[in-house]
């Protein structure tokens, strides 16, 4: 991920905020994973910015991206092949459905 990538936040089959990588830094002594989450070590840390409460449901994000409408993520990158917009165009859309279906 790089400065600037959006990032949609996902739980219980719908998607809940959009951000935007903010900086990145190496944690090589892994304070941060050590102090702030135990489930796995992590030496690279990325900050969000432009956090964005959201509300759609998985079948709508899953269209923008040419996922089956059963499709769940978890933790990953979108290969740059399922990404036929503009970044800020999906924000964009995220934002009116949830503004539209409030």
């Amino acid at each position: 991920m790089s400065d600037g990538d959006l990032v949609l936040f996902y739980t219980d089959d719908e998607y809940i905020a959009t951000g935007r990588i903010g900086t990145t830094f190496e944690d090589d002594d892994r304070w941060a994973s050590g102090s702030f989450w135990t489930a796995f070590p992590a030496m690279r840390v990325y900050t969000v910015t432009d956090y964005a409460e959201a509300s759609a449901p998985k079948r709508a994000v899953n269209r923008i991206f040419d996922y089956s409408s059963s499709y769940t993520p978890g933790f990953m990158r979108v290969a740059d092949s399922r990404v036929t917009a503009d970044l800020s165009s999906i924000e964009s859309a995220l934002e009116h459905y949830t503004k539209r279906n409030a």
